[in-house]
């Protein structure tokens, strides 16, 4: 099965520490972390495709004090 990665930056308007634990408890992030500077945190995702990455960063814009996204697509080697 084809396997989709992407690089979720996110931009919070709440504390990223706490945005980034409730990424975690959303089925296909793989990895979340608090960063310093305008973007604060970023979340690595997989899906089965394209569609399964859309709906995991759609559950990410629905945590409260999430900002804005901007989502990279990656290649896995």
């Amino acid at each position: 099965m084809p396997v989709i990665g992407a690089y979720v930056f996110i931009e919070c308007s709440d504390d990223p520490a706490q945005i980034v634990k409730k990424t975690l408890n959303i089925p296909g992030v793989k990895q979340s972390n608090a960063l310093f500077g305008p973007i604060e945190a970023i979340a690595y995702v997989e899906g089965q495709d394209l569609t399964e990455v859309e709906q995991i960063v759609l559950k990410i814009h629905e945590i409260p004090g999430v900002k804005n996204t901007d989502t990279r697509i990656c290649r896995l080697i």
